[in-house]
């Protein structure tokens, strides 16, 4: 969480989680209930999340198809319904989202198959990919032999958790568009639902779970303190050089060198526009360009940690980058490259 909600600053997912809370209050709620006209106050944070993080959403789905498998048909009826206010009142945003999604690289990228790459990058996200989804196998086990009229309400939850925790998931439509990291948070609420619903007596050492909970906890803090990267100093020198050298751009920005060890360079390139009122041909993003282009931005990296001149230059017009904001400004004096304004770690320098 610290590192999804603030050191990626991905802040618009948290707003969806916190909106899902409210989401499964209602569909916990009405479970055990009769439907009133109370029940279509869920079209509110529905449509909130819808609007927040589609991963989240997608999830949402999956909870409310559990409560429409427990109804009557003449709930269904109003459960679908439902899903249709919803999905009025959020069209302005949805039906453009959709029709121009083929033009990005977003159903390209398909995410999900991070849970097959175990390269240093990705490692602790897969180790934790398997303990996760295992913990909420298991207190399924437990759940369901204290109270089996649940099943089939928590069977979408439960067939999904076993498609992630087998990697199937990287290979089944819309599932494999969602990165590893809002299934462990999805798994997660239901993991402490379902833990505070059990009766510890009727599980076998049930008395040494709370000992156990205190030693996860500890693990988790531990795993946390070491691994997560420090934050972003918003007052480090290297930031403010590069801010003051962006004020002086006029569009088409963009970042070459090591810039991550100081800050994100795509949360730098979603900053600057709304500071600076610039466009840039890059940002937070890079899934709402086609596939192709993205992967001219990765050769341009290249290129530029190969020192290939003439391959960055020719990229560079390319992707109608026109000015460049570079770390160290050694490799502007070897290719020959016009500095509009020299700082004091990096330059700002015109496309020729």
């Amino acid at each position: 969480a610290v590192g999804s909600f603030i050191r990626l600053v991905r802040v618009h997912e948290l707003f969806a989680w916190v909106w899902f809370l409210l989401f499964a209050f209602i569909v916990l709620w009405y479970k055990d209930h009769k439907f009133d006209l109370n029940f279509f106050w869920i079209i509110i944070p529905y449509g909130m999340i819808l609007l927040s993080y589609q991963s989240v959403a997608v999830f949402s789905t999956i909870f409310l198809l559990g409560l429409f498998l427990v109804k009557d048909w003449s709930e269904r009826i109003k459960i679908i319904f439902a899903g249709l206010l919803t999905a009025l009142w959020t069209s302005f945003w949805w039906f453009d989202y959709i029709f121009r999604s083929s033009e990005g690289s977003l159903l390209e990228l398909q995410q999900a198959k991070w849970l097959w790459n175990f390269s240093y990058d990705f490692l602790v996200t897969n180790i934790i990919s398997f303990i996760i989804p295992l913990i909420l196998i298991v207190i399924f086990y437990f759940y369901f032999k204290q109270e089996r009229e649940n099943f089939l309400f928590f069977s979408p939850i439960l067939l999904l958790v076993i498609l992630f925790f087998l990697r199937i998931v990287g290979f089944i439509p819309i599932l494999r568009e969602i990165f590893p990291d809002p299934y462990l948070f999805f798994f997660s609420f239901f993991i402490v639902y379902l833990f505070l619903r059990l009766d510890l007596k009727k599980i076998p050492f049930g008395k040494f779970i709370p000992f156990l909970l205190c030693l996860i906890v500890f693990f988790v803090v531990l795993v946390s303190l070491f691994y997560t990267p420090l934050f972003i100093v918003p007052n480090d020198p290297i930031i403010k050089d590069a801010l003051d050298l962006a004020s002086y751009a006029n569009d088409g920005l963009f970042l070459l060198g090591n810039f991550e060890r100081v800050f994100y360079s795509n949360a730098f390139l979603s900053y600057i526009p709304i500071e600076y009122n610039l466009t840039t041909p890059y940002g937070w993003y890079p899934e709402y360009i086609p596939l192709r282009k993205k992967e001219k931005f990765q050769f341009l990296l290249d290129k530029f940690q190969e020192g290939d001149c003439n391959g960055i230059l020719e990229l560079l017009h390319e992707l109608e980058i026109k000015e460049t904001l570079v770390y160290k400004c050694e490799f502007v004096e070897r290719c020959g490259l016009e500095i509009k304004k020299r700082g004091v770690y990096s330059c700002l320098v015109l496309t020729p």
